[in-house]
């Protein structure tokens, strides 16, 4: 296939974490591997990150605050336009970056592609803005991208917004780096360690941390299976706090500890050591979860939420457990079903690695996404042909 040249716009990229952030960064790399020339054009927040990552080039721009968690980088327009690229391909739920990719690629008579992580409901002053946006920006920039791609099918059904559109709405899950198996041999899995991993500020409280929290004093109390468990809690953010009081108000302050960022590789190693990752997800601002992945493609298995986008491979392949949000007893009793016998817990493992390789792999996802690509850009030739002989039949 030809090399294209692709542009992203996500509002924050590496360094910056986050389910969007490492979405693009993955599927940058496995475009660049498949021969592709890929540019990520952000905001610099945080500041100072690297101008390339594994062939993956990155503009930084400045930025002047930020309105319903998106960065306002004003510079964005006139950079876009200066660029040259064969595909723009934007992101929600940050609303600036996608509609002014959409306006230049208007302008531009390219392809737009927009993956639609979830919808863009918030709660207090933002509800407002939310509202308006939904109201009258999103319609036009629905219509203006020419594919608009979900993570899970089940989404477009969820939204109130995608289930308008007929025919035009594309799932494409997300992936996952592959690691070698062998290196869990190095690890002991702790029979009674769960791993919860989020970002842990207010825009990411529908993990449900809370509910994890609740559900752990209750197998503490049980004085049954799973009474012994503790919870490692990876992440930071503004909410930390306020889990640790709730955790010492329900009486598991000791079971419970907060490590804050972790780099990748003592991240793998919470992942190989923990008998389940739990992602407790209770709302639809929940696109994906990909640290279902993370921990299946480990033979950890994911304990979840029916709101997932992994829920549906984990009751299909039996890798784990999936319940419904906010299901406190029913999150607890999911659990101990995983991680009450380590023969179930292994077996639920090993068929989660099994789920991954045969359908989430970061170079099967690129794949699926370069036959995209090239179809629109196809389509694009094509009318510019039509209106081409048209136009010289009338002369």
């Amino acid at each position: 296939m030809k090399p294209m040249r692709i542009v992203q716009t996500p509002a924050r990229f590496e360094p910056a974490t986050g389910g969007v952030e490492r979405y693009t960064l993955e599927l940058s790399r496995a475009l660049v591997a498949r021969g592709h020339s890929v540019t990520v054009v952000c905001a610099d927040d945080p500041g100072g990150g690297p101008a390339t990552i594994d062939g993956v080039e990155i503009r930084r721009l400045r930025y002047r605050g930020k309105i319903a968690n998106t960065n306002m980088t004003w510079g964005l327009p006139r950079v876009l336009a200066g660029m040259d690229f064969d595909v723009l391909h934007t992101h929600l739920p940050t609303p600036w970056t996608a509609d002014v990719s959409a306006a230049v690629a208007a302008r531009r008579g390219c392809p737009l592609v927009l993956t639609y992580q979830n919808d863009i409901l918030k709660d207090g002053p933002a509800k407002l803005v939310a509202g308006a946006y939904n109201r009258l920006a999103l319609p036009l920039l629905l219509r203006r991208a020419d594919a608009v791609v979900t993570t899970q099918p089940g989404y477009v059904h969820y939204s109130r917004y995608l289930n308008r559109l007929s025919g035009r709405v594309r799932t494409i899950p997300l992936g996952v780096d592959v690691p070698d198996i062998a290196v869990a041999g190095t690890h002991v899995r702790d029979p009674d360690q769960l791993l919860f991993v989020s970002v842990l500020d207010r825009h990411h409280a529908y993990k449900g941390l809370d509910v994890l929290l609740e559900a752990v004093a209750m197998l503490a109390a049980s004085g049954g299976p799973g009474v012994g468990v503790r919870l490692k809690v990876v992440g930071s953010g503004e909410l930390v706090e306020e889990y640790r009081r709730q955790a010492d108000r329900l009486g598991i302050g000791e079971r419970v500890t907060f490590l804050g960022y972790v780099p990748d590789a003592e991240l793998d190693r919470l992942y190989r050591t923990s008998a389940a990752l739990v992602l407790p997800s209770t709302s639809h601002l929940e696109g994906f979860g990909i640290v279902c992945l993370e921990a299946l493609v480990r033979e950890t298995p994911a304990v979840t939420t029916t709101i997932t986008g992994a829920a549906a491979g984990v009751v299909s392949y039996d890798a784990g457990a999936v319940v419904e949000p906010g299901d406190v007893a029913g999150l607890a009793a999911a659990i101990v079903r995983v991680i009450a016998d380590p023969r179930v817990r292994d077996a639920m493992g090993a068929r989660g690695r099994r789920m991954v390789t045969d359908r989430f792999t970061w170079p099967a996802i690129a794949e699926q996404f370069e036959a995209l690509y090239a179809a629109l850009l196809a389509d694009r030739a094509v009318k510019r042909a039509t209106a081409h002989r048209r136009t010289t039949s009338t002369e």
